[in-house]
Formats: C-alpha cells, structure tokens, sequence
C-alpha cells in the first residue's frame, strides 16, 4: 500500500470523530423559521395590504412555542449541504486567488516585488487547494455518515417574528437561508378568483430532496383571520413533523367528490397518510346531500372514514302566475316553464325565473314556506302550488342606471356645497364690513349688498336641493338593489293545490360521516 493511500484512509477515519465533536458542540436546539411577504395577483387596490398583514399573522398564530422531530433524512442534507457549500465556498476564493496572480503579469511593479507577491500567492493558492481536497472528503462522510433519528428542536421565530424576511432571487436557496440561520421559510401568494380571496402557502426548507409542504385555503377578504388561523394550524402539524397515520375510506356513494382541508381525495382505494392532527372533511355527490365534519386523528395505527351521503329529501311545487309564463332554472339548468312542476330538494334553494329577458331569482325555504309561515305545512300527498313576484324590468340595467343617478347627483351636491359656503362668507364679510363704516353708506351699496344676499339664497336654496336630491336617490337605489336579493316564494293562499295531484316520495334520510380507529 502507498503513502498516498494510507494518508487518505487515515484521512477518512480521522474525520468522523472531529465532525462528530463539532456537530455536538455548534449543532443548535433551535429549528427557525421565517416568513416572508406574500404576492399578490390580480387583488384590488383596497386589499393590496393583505401580502404584509397575512404574514403577519401567520408570525402570530406559529408563535406557540412547538417542538420539532426533525428526521434524519433533514439532519443528513442540512449537513451534506453545509460541507457543499463550505467547499463552492473555498472554489470561489482560490479562483479569487487565481484572478489576482494572473493579473501580475499586468502590472507595472518591480520585478523583485511581482515575484514576492506571486510566490505568497501561489502558497495561498496551494494551500486553498488543500483544503478543497479535504473538502471532498468532508462530504463524503457527512453522506454515509450515522445520524440519530430522534432529534427534537424547539421551533422559534426569525428575528422574535419582528420582521418579515426578504427573498432574494426567484427561488428559495438552503445557502441564502442558512446565512440568516433560517431553518424554514414560509412564502406565499393572495389571488383574487371572482370577488373570493385564495392563499396559497408553501413551507420550503431549500433543500435538494426534502419536500416542500403546499397548502391552501379560500374565502371571503373579511374572513381572512380564520383562514389563515386554519392555515397556520395545518402548518402547524407538518412543523412538528408528527407521525403519519394511515386513513383508510369507506365513500356511499362512489362518484362522491371528498376534501380534506380542501385538498381532493380522487382514489378511494388507496389510503393516504395524514399526520396527527385535526381535519374538516367535506363530501358531496349530485343529488345527495352534502356533508362536512370536523375529525381528530392521534394515538392510532390507522382509521378508517366511513362516510355516507343520503339523497336529497325531495318535494314537488307547481307554478301558475297569471298570463306570465316565465321559465325557471334550478342550479343552471332549464327544469320547466310556468305553469308547471319542478321537483327540488326539501332544503333551502334558489331558483331563477326568466320571464321575456327579465331575470327573477326566488328562495324556496321549507321551514317558512311551511307551519311557521302560513300555519300549513307543504303537502306530503300533492303538489304544492306556489306563487312568486316577478320583476317587472331587469334588475341589473336599472341598478345600473340609478347608481350613475346617484353619482352625479352626489357630484353635483358636492360642487354646489362649497360655492355657496363661499358665497356665504362674502355676504357676511360685506354686511359686517358695511356696519363698521368700511363702505359708503348709500342706497347704491346696500342695494349691492341686498342683490348680493339674493344670489347666495339662490345657491343655498338649490344645494339643499341637490342634498335632498341625493338622500332620495339613495333610498331609491337601495330599493332598486332590494330587487336583486332573491323574493320568496309563497304558497298560493288562494288556490292552495296545483291541478295535477301526484303521489310524493317523502322518504327521510340522514347523511352522516363517521369516524372508525
């Protein structure tokens, strides 16, 4: 065996115990993370906040002092990692070292003190080369190198959660992170689908092969702290990395769309493992009832989710509204026209009457429509027959309209309110300018003054006008805004059954999800 071969296998014994040593005395209890602000698409100019607040709130609800089981696999690339750019690090000072030696043969010095520099260089040069070498080795024992599995960390906040952490570049480095001793980074965006706020949430570690966790969520703007709250908590269970747990699906019907905290559920012959933790599920199939529930798994091996949708309780109405002959659509799409029979559930639901272009949309609620209504219940035998009020123009063109009324009729109180306010002060300016002697006391100026004080009652008549004006356009429009909100439909108190009478399904079923260990 050679010298040079020996040297490397001391090398490459010697080492671990040295790592070993400094990774027990620098390695740190702590496992930070940082939050960085958020990005914004297509969100109006009113909630462009939120990609500061949402941060921060997130640096609220983490603050909880948790504790992380941080897996092996982590440990193993945070140390891979570290030898790796250790060594780009000292690559980039010899080639530094290299650029400087080169440029030498440049300069205009003495020749004595060019070689005297190139000489401290090339020992410099040689000794970074060294170092490189031992680099390779430091990485190839951190990869086969034996780490505990159980180590826990407590998790803490970036800066004590007092600022939020700025992302260089497009993309998260474990380099950028780990000089900032950031173990995790939280980064998202806010985007606006149809009026709805949607967050989406990543939770990167910037290490090659090491997940990064997803996460989402939707609602209203004004909803946005039990969003994120709910958010926080989900991020909150992969932090503490706790165990995975099997769940297993037990769907009625088959077709039946399944979320867990929102995310689809598309095979249900495979379990997915979830860690321990709190989840709302929600299932929905057409024609069934839908059915949402909040479930809590910890302490088992596995569970199983039974979940059972009923369909819908059913009832039949009947419409016959005079000479109108509207067609009416339920969920989108065409169900009869009047008068006729439609066949919905016994649960509160919109429909939309289309009478000649003029859209009226109607609320069928069971529980008003029956004993706490008009002290009868809808028929379990025949058809109901019901009566709603149509709209007479279309609702949207004449909200419209009006609002642009009520704007300009705002715009021109708001010129006319501060001409006659300055008319105002001119007149009491001269009658008080008038009394003390300022003027000629002639029949010319009072007659001025007099015509003066006439034009600002001409003004101050007509901007209360305008002000009256306003008031009674705004009550207007929201009389006409009234009209878009869905009408109720009644009962036909006069002719309480429709002609056909057709036996009813009244059948009562419960949709339930159940929770199985």
């Amino acid at each position: 065996m050679s010298v040079k071969c020996i040297f490397k296998f001391i090398l490459f014994f010697s080492f671990p115990c040295f790592l070993i040593a400094r990774e027990a005395g620098a390695e740190k209890d702590e496992w930070v993370i940082a939050v960085s602000e958020f990005e914004t698409e297509s969100v109006a100019q009113s909630y462009q906040n939120y990609k500061t607040i949402i941060p921060e709130m997130f640096l609220i609800y983490l603050d909880t002092g948790a504790k992380r089981l941080v897996p092996f696999e982590e440990k193993k690339m945070r140390a891979v990692t570290s030898a790796s750019n250790k060594r780009l690090s000292l690559i980039k000072e010899r080639a530094k070292l290299i650029s400087e030696r080169d440029s030498l043969f440049l300069s205009a010095e003495d020749v004595k003190i060019k070689e005297k520099k190139e000489k401290k260089l090339n020992g410099e040069i040689e000794k970074k080369e060294k170092e490189i070498f031992y680099s390779r080795a430091d990485i190839a024992i951190q990869e086969n190198k034996f780490f505990q599995k159980d180590s826990v960390k407590n998790v803490v906040l970036w800066k004590q959660g007092q600022a939020l952490y700025k992302i260089s570049g497009n993309a998260v480095s474990s380099e950028t992170l780990a000089k900032e001793n950031i173990s995790a980074l939280i980064y998202g965006t806010v985007k606006d689908i149809s009026g709805y706020m949607v967050i989406k949430v990543k939770l990167d570690t910037g290490l090659i092969g090491m997940p990064v966790h997803e996460f989402s969520d939707a609602g209203r703007y004004e909803d946005v702290e039990q969003i994120v709250q709910a958010l926080a908590y989900q991020i909150y269970t992969v932090i503490q990395n706790a165990k995975e747990i099997k769940v297993f699906f037990d769907v009625t019907p088959k077709e039946a769309k399944l979320y867990i905290d929102n995310k689809a559920v598309t095979d249900f012959s495979k379990p997915i493992a979830l860690h321990a933790g709190k989840y709302t599920v929600s299932a929905s199939a057409e024609n069934y009832a839908e059915a949402s529930k909040e479930i809590i798994i910890e302490n088992q091996e596995a569970y199983t989710l039974k979940i059972n949708l009923q369909k819908d309780g059913q009832t039949k109405i009947g419409f016959n509204l005079a000479e109108k002959t509207p067609h009416v659509f339920f969920k989108t799409q065409y169900s009869a026209t009047v008068p006729g029979i439609i066949t919905i559930p016994r649960v509160k639901t919109i429909l939309e009457f289309n009478n000649g272009g003029v859209h009226t949309f109607g609320l069928f609620d069971p529980e008003k429509t029956g004993r706490n209504n008009l002290n009868r219940d809808l028929s379990p035998e025949y058809v109901q027959s019901m009566i709603v009020d149509l709209n007479k123009k279309n609702t949207k063109d004449s909200i419209e309209l009006h609002r642009k009324i009520l704007y300009w009729s705002l715009a021109a109180f708001y010129v006319s309110l501060p001409v006659t306010m300055i008319l105002k002060s001119r007149l009491d300016d001269k009658i008080q300018s008038f009394k003390e002697g300022k003027f000629p006391l002639t029949q010319d100026k009072v007659n001025e003054i007099n015509k003066f004080g006439y034009i600002q009652q001409g003004f101050q008549w007509v901007t209360v006008a305008l002000g009256v004006n306003y008031f009674i356009q705004l009550i207007i429009y929201l009389v006409k805004a009234d009209r878009a909100l869905p009408r109720q439909i009644k009962p036909d108190i006069v002719t309480p059954e429709y002609k056909v009478k057709e036996k009813l399904n009244t059948n009562e079923n419960k949709t339930e999800i159940k929770q199985d260990e």
